[in-house]
């Protein structure tokens, strides 16, 4: 069983393990080549992080299809096991798609596996994902016996699925992936693998970011908020408001401005510099006055922002095509972006035509200058 101990007193430091269960169906073979280059590139990626972070980082790396996929009729093939993040050689020559999806029986197989990790020394983190081009279409256990395992995980393991479609979306979730860990990429091109690759490297990078520097972080449950938006999803289900029911600001830079720093370190006795600042009261008085709580609505995410971000479960989420500033709103916007309906802390995600507004509901919010803030009339 995990210590959970803290890293700032456990002198045994951060292990972050990472897991990849990778699709290797007969329908991937034509992202054979893609699948192995993304890997690498994750692979070095991690290793120059986890020597800047001092995180003990160890990879496992799986690749899975159905009956018969390995000599002797196994359907899972585990590459690497826990295996320390920098002597992690090339995927080439030993990724190889042939045969069906048992996405369900190797989830259950490398979370059984995964759980034999000694975790008695040191801080213990597990981060899982599992990729795959399409639906689980070959299976011993079923969908509850995969839920009942992913709902029983300690809470310093984050596990997240990439999955080609919206019907693939509705089957993680169905399994016990929670809906803000689950991204879908597009399966059908090289270009949609590395665009996945770039994702999961963000969401890794901030995750053990934050990990190195909050010893109360254990694990999310919305590792992709903020990363992708379903356009279809906006239009069908939101409100579009009227231009004229809100105004659109930039924070910028004056004589309210205030720069924060981090707290004092050794390395740093005055502590880091966060940015600059401003109280949304005064803000908004300047600009849009008078200030009324609730009427502001701040970026979740953007250059200047926090790492992280507490959202809480009784939020109001607004959200902007970027193209049209066109904002649109509704009841259903925070499932929309990936957000639970309970207070949690989400990690950025860029999205290249949406933006995230959360509804303020103080009137000392400090509002890093730079981000853009929603007026509404």
């Amino acid at each position: 069983m995990s210590t959970f101990a803290s890293p700032q007193t456990d002198p045994q430091g951060n292990f972050t393990h990472i897991a990849l269960l990778l699709d290797a169906s007969s329908s991937m073979d034509h992202l054979e080549d893609a699948v192995v280059r993304v890997v690498d590139g994750l692979v070095e990626d991690w290793q120059h992080r986890s020597v800047a972070l001092d995180d003990m980082t160890r990879l496992t790396v799986y690749q899975f299809s159905s009956d018969g996929y390995m000599p002797g009729g196994g359907y899972i093939e585990c590459i690497h096991y826990d295996t320390d993040i920098t002597r992690i050689k090339s995927l080439k020559g030993r990724y190889k798609p042939r045969g069906a999806t048992a996405l369900i029986d190797s989830t259950i197989f490398a979370q059984q596996e995964l759980a034999l990790t000694p975790t008695k020394y040191g801080s213990h983190s597990f981060l899982f994902y599992a990729i795959s081009d399409g639906q689980n279409n070959r299976n011993a256990h079923r969908a509850g016996e995969l839920r009942r395992l992913l709902g029983g995980l300690e809470p310093n393991w984050t596990v997240a699925a990439l999955v080609p479609n919206i019907h693939g979306r509705v089957a993680a979730e169905g399994f016990g992936f929670p809906s803000g860990n689950i991204m879908v990429w597009d399966a059908t091109s090289e270009a949609g693998i590395e665009e996945a690759g770039r994702k999961v490297a963000q969401a890794t990078a901030s995750y053990m970011q934050t990990r190195s520097s909050d010893a109360s972080f254990r694990g999310t449950r919305s590792l992709f908020v903020g990363g992708q938006v379903d356009a279809n999803a906006v239009k069908q289900n939101l409100v579009a408001l009227p231009h004229v029911s809100y105004d659109l600001v930039t924070v910028t830079k004056s004589s309210l401005a205030f720069e924060k720093f981090t707290k004092p370190s050794k390395t740093y006795p005055q502590g880091r510099s966060k940015g600059w600042f401003v109280r949304i009261d005064d803000f908004m008085n300047k600009v849009a006055p008078p200030f009324e709580i609730g009427k502001g609505y701040y970026q979740l995410f953007s250059a200047g922002a926090r790492t992280r971000e507490k959202v809480q479960g009784n939020k109001q989420i607004a959200v902007m095509d970027k193209k049209t500033s066109q904002i649109y709103v509704g009841p259903q916007a925070r499932g929309i972006v990936g957000l639970p309906d309970h207070d949690e802390n989400v990690a950025p995600g860029s999205n290249p035509d949406y933006e995230i507004f959360v509804k303020s509901t103080s009137d000392n919010r400090h509002l890093p200058v730079g981000t853009k803030l929603l007026i509404m009339k």
